[in-house]
């Protein structure tokens, strides 16, 4: 996901990429969609993508840590296996 910016007071935050859909924890969790909608070819893609992110993240001078990747917050842009990006970190 890209990060647009900081605030650093009087808090911490964070500005972010909008993402329409939802996150990974909601679609497992979801009993309306079937094991057909998420079989093992967009599951693999998923992971891909999410690796994909990681390596990204690790690759920058000085690298990023995650420290939080857990399925709340790893993003899902489509299941369809067709799409370019499936899922963003």
């Amino acid at each position: 996901m890209q990060l647009y910016g900081v605030q650093l007071q009087p808090k911490l935050g964070m500005i972010m990429e909008y993402v329409e859909g939802k996150n990974l924890s909601d679609i497992l969790h979801d009993p309306s969609i079937s094991d057909e909608q998420f079989d093992w070819k967009i599951r693999t893609k998923i992971a891909l993508d999410i690796a994909k992110g990681m390596r990204y993240l690790q690759s920058l001078s000085p690298p990023i840590i995650h420290r939080d990747l857990r399925s709340p917050n790893i993003f899902i842009l489509s299941l369809s296996d067709d799409a370019e990006v499936n899922a963003k970190v």
